[in-house]
């Protein structure tokens, strides 16, 4: 600065002091800049401290650049870890940003462009790190620039994030492209929609031809649709609906319409406004044609199975009606049959009478074999499962046939291996079915030999036990072409077979069918003359308490030698095998001659039984029995002769027969060992109790009925009379409903038996007109069907008609006798009726029917026993009953069951056959689960068991007393 010329005429003091006031008010101003360069740094300090950016002043042209401290953080660096140069900055470029980042800075500088740039930095850890670099410079009045500052900032997650978002885009962007579906876009705020190209295409546009605006949506919507679809969308968008999903038809291009299925979503604000949804539409059409094919399919489905079950109804109609026209007059040839073969005939007409029953039982069969096929192909054939004894079963079944195969000559023997269970539960009725059906073809295509039934066990699980059955027979063989053909209906192995043998060709399907129902197999081994092995498995349940059998037991017989004299080796083999389960010695020959050489040995006086056979070649039983007699006499060994004809029973009750006794082969194990202990007089008296349940006649009952017969068939009166009155019951015959309801209104029966088939008002009717008049009286009459219909379900029709039992035609006399005879402990109060005159009243019977004294004497014969067992009999009867009644009241079949049958037994103790009839009623409802009629057979039970009690007590003061101790002196 150039100094100031002095004033002209001022002292030179004055111009002095003049510069002195001058400088100092210079240095005032620039103490004052100073301190306002001062704050500005310290401001610029704490705004470098302080900020997140990091900061960067370059003096331009040199290598000086002052690096803030955030800035080296930004890096990973301490302070002092790095210089303030320019290269510390230049070298930590990312390679691939280091041009263009320079080329920015250059053009600042040159041009002054704006400097805001992007780069990469690498950092202390060797990663590179995103960073957003801007700056201004400061020049000279030239324009020339002086320093250049400015920021870095991180920017690495906004980079990921776009990273990210642009690759989601890209995603979006191929899917939309690849996709099956149609996507759109709806800004709800704008109504613009995105439509994507896909979208379009459904209908047929390409993608500039549409709009993307909401109305365009709408425009293409069947007129139809349009509101229901509009209305979901409002629905959804303002919360109605949790979701969006609806079926429409939308208009092609072509002028057609598709179905699209809309699925969607929208965006919503804080305050839960939509803003935005979006979604895809997906074409259905195929779809919904084949929906409507399948419905379509479904109606004439439907139709079908319409005009099937009207086939199957008419099929089942027929076969009822067949059923009931058939059995009719089998019913009378059946019934008059019986009541002829009960009469004094000679032989020629007992023969032929026989011949007529044999051939309506053939007729019966093939009956029964249709019905039984049909119930199985309707699915309507179920399993009656019960508690039954297998080897007591069989032995009858196979005893049932043993005359078929006497009259051929064969050998029909049974093997039950030891360790098969004795007690079982199942259907012994169909399985019966299968062995009868398998024994008895085993017996009509052996023309000589033998037929043997085995049986073992296959499996053993908890609860159940899987058998295997085999029947081996020895005739004419099954090509092995025909092993599978035969278990298909109305097959059998060769056309002729049928002409030449007879049957359905219906047996073993039927058989087949119930195998598999009892969850086992059937096949079969053969070759032509070589005979058939037929096998089979099914399935028992097993249970822990046989049931009740009183007989001796097996230790009477241990250590007893038996001499068995049979031909066939398969016998002797059998009856060795029970003998020995009885811990009994036997000893076998295949002759008579062999027997009597041994019988006559000194070793032969062992013997106090001998098993005989009555066929055998060169010397036959009964001659064996006389030669034995008359070499022996006194010591001849009893003799127990097994005969497969069954025809000579009445040479066992001869006086002059050496033999004691006679069985029929096959031998059931049970009727041997009781033949054997009476034969031998092993056990005095002993009860066989219910051994088998297949009685063929029930016991007497206790007093004759009054029965109403309702039948309007003459011959059917005539039979089911007969059979009636011969178990000395009154009958009253009543030819139609009418007639029936007529009779009731007059006199009082104890039981009615009701045909259903009936002109002018049938049994039904009847039955409902019976049951109105005791709902006005009071009382219920058993009422107990008989018809000719054997379908099934006919038993459940009859009971929910208010019948209380079913027997259809043609009736056995023993199922008429248990059907009408089971409700005569029911007293008569509860049916509805007074007794007739001349018979007595249940409620008051005779003396001898509570408790027969003199019975009871005889069967204890010790009067201390008796006194005891009189003592006893008020705890155990009245505990038997509690429980009894418990178990009724929580309809606890089983429980019931069990009270009831040890009941039973305790009273067959004390010759009390009004209480023990009851208690064996009791019993068999609960077995039948008929719990609804348990109740008044049960306070009958109740009343006679006490009615005993007072008997008895009654009775004890009849006896002695016993002698006074002796007592001390």
């Amino acid at each position: 600065m150039a100094s100031r010329a002095p004033k002209t005429g001022v002292s030179v003091e004055t111009q002095l002091r003049e510069r002195i006031r001058d400088l100092e008010a210079q240095v005032k101003m620039e103490q004052s800049a100073r301190k306002a360069w001062l704050a500005s740094e310290e401001r610029f300090a704490m705004a470098v401290r302080g900020t997140n950016d990091g900061i960067w002043d370059w003096t331009v042209g040199t290598t000086d650049v002052y690096l803030s401290p955030r800035f080296k953080e930004l890096l990973g660096y301490s302070n002092n870890e790095l210089t303030n140069r320019f290269v510390e900055w230049e070298t930590r470029l990312h390679p691939e940003d280091k041009a263009c980042t320079l080329e920015a800075l250059n053009a600042h500088l040159d041009r002054d462009q704006p400097y805001d740039v992007e780069y990469r930095l690498r950092c202390k850890d060797g990663n590179y790190r995103w960073f957003r670099a801007r700056g201004r410079s400061i020049r000279n009045p030239d324009g020339t620039p002086l320093r250049m500052a400015g920021s870095i900032t991180d920017i690495t997650e906004r980079k990921e994030a776009m990273r990210a978002l642009a690759e989601s885009e890209e995603r979006f962007a191929l899917a939309v492209r690849g996709a099956n579906d149609g996507i759109w876009d709806w800004n709800i705020l704008t109504d613009e929609v995105y439509f994507s190209p896909r979208w379009k295409a459904m209908v047929g546009y390409e993608d500039h031809e549409l709009e993307n605006l909401f109305p365009t949506f709408e425009s293409l919507l069947h007129p139809d649709d349009h509101d229901r679809v509009m209305q979901s969308v409002v629905d959804y968008l303002e919360g109605r609906l949790e979701g969006y999903a609806i079926e429409f038809r939308f208009r092609h291009k072509d002028g057609s319409y598709r179905w699209m299925l809309a699925r969607g979503i929208a965006l919503r604000d804080a305050t839960g406004r939509p803003y935005r949804m979006a979604g895809s539409h997906t074409d259905v059409t195929e779809q919904k044609q084949s929906l409507y094919a399948l419905a379509e399919g479904e109606e004439q489905l439907r139709l079908a199975k319409q005009a099937a079950e009207m086939a199957n109804r008419a099929k089942s109609e027929f076969l009822a009606n067949m059923s009931h026209e058939i059995r009719t007059p089998m019913n009378g040839i059946l019934g008059l049959t019986e009541l002829l073969l009960n009469m004094h005939l000679s032989p020629e007409q007992r023969s032929y009478e026989t011949l007529v029953r044999q051939s309506a039982e053939s007729l019966l069969t093939i009956l029964n074999d249709i019905l039984d096929f049909s119930k199985i192909e309707a699915g309507k054939l179920e399993l009656d499962e019960q508690e039954f004894r297998l080897r007591d079963a069989i032995g009858d079944t196979l005893q049932s046939l043993g005359v078929r195969a006497a009259e051929k000559n064969l050998e029909l023997a049974c093997h039950i291996e030891p360790g098969v269970p004795e007690t079982l539960v199942g259907d012994i009725a169909r399985l019966r079915q299968v062995l009868v059906n398998l024994v008895g073809n085993a017996v009509k295509f052996t023309h000589e030999g033998e037929v043997l039934v085995d049986v073992k066990m296959e499996a053993l699980s908890e609860g159940h036990v899987m058998l295997h059955f085999s029947v081996k027979d020895t005739g004419i063989g099954i090509a092995e072409e025909q092993h599978h053909k035969i278990f298909e209906a109305f097959t059998q192995a060769e056309s002729s077979t049928t002409r030449h043998y007879g049957g359905t060709g219906l047996g073993l399907t039927i058989c087949r069918q119930l195998v598999e129902m009892m969850h086992g197999r059937i096949w079969v081994e053969s070759t032509p003359g070589a005979g058939s092995i037929f096998h089979f498995t099914a399935r028992m349940g097993l249970i822990t308490a046989p049931l009740p059998c009183k007989r001796p037991e097996p230790q009477v017989l241990h250590g007893l030698h038996v001499l068995i004299v049979d031909d066939n080796a398969t016998n002797r083999l059998i009856l060795e095998e029970m003998l020995k389960g009885w811990q009994m010695i036997p000893t076998s020959v295949p002759s008579g001659v062999l027997a009597l050489e041994l019988l006559g040995a000194p070793q032969g006086r062992v013997f106090r039984l001998v098993l005989m056979d009555l066929m055998m070649p060169g010397m036959d039983g009964m001659e064996v029995s006389r030669r034995a007699q008359l070499l022996l006499g006194s010591d001849a060994p009893k003799i127990l002769m097994l005969s497969s004809a069954g025809h000579i029973m009445e040479l066992a009750h001869a006086s002059h027969s050496p033999v004691g006794r006679v069985l029929t082969k096959p031998v059931k194990q049970s009727d041997l060992f009781d033949a054997i202990v009476e034969l031998l007089g092993l056990c005095e008296e002993y009860e066989l109790g219910d051994t088998c349940p297949f009685h063929p006649l029930p016991s007497k009952p206790l007093r004759p009925l009054s029965v109403l017969l309702v039948e309007d068939g003459r011959v059917n009166q005539l039979v089911a009379t007969r059979m009636l009155e011969d178990r000395g019951h009154a009958v009253t015959v009543a030819s139609n409903g009418r007639e029936a309801l007529d009779m009731f209104a007059q006199e009082s029966f104890d039981a009615v038996v009701m045909d259903v088939h009936m002109p002018e008002l049938n049994g039904f009717e009847t039955t409902s007109a019976i049951r109105e008049i005791e709902r006005a009286s009071g009382g219920h009459i058993p009422i107990i069907a008989m018809t000719a219909n054997a379908m099934m379900g006919d038993r459940e029709r009859c009971l929910a008609a208010g019948m209380d039992d079913y027997v259809s035609k043609p009736v056995r006399s023993g199922e008429l006798y248990r059907a009408v005879e089971s409700f005569t402990t029911i007293p008569l109060s509860a049916r509805g009726g007074t007794p007739p005159c001349d018979m007595p009243d249940p409620l008051e019977p005779e003396p001898d029917s509570v408790f027969d004294a003199a019975a009871f004497r005889e069967s204890i014969n010790d009067e201390d026993l008796m006194r005891q067992l009189i003592e006893i009999y008020p705890e155990d009867s009245e505990d038997m009953l509690l429980a009894a009644e418990t178990a009724l009241r929580a309809n606890d079949r089983a429980e019931l069951h069990q009270a009831a049958h040890s009941l039973k037994g305790l009273l067959g103790n004390y010759s009390a056959p009004v209480a023990l009839e009851a208690a064996r009623t009791l019993s068999l409802l609960a077995r039948e689960d008929r719990l609804q009629d348990a109740p008044p057979v049960l306070g009958d039970t109740i009343r006679e068991v006490r009615r005993l009690g007072d008997a008895l007590k009654a009775f004890a003061k009849t006896l002695p007393e016993r002698d006074a101790p002796p007592t001390d002196q």
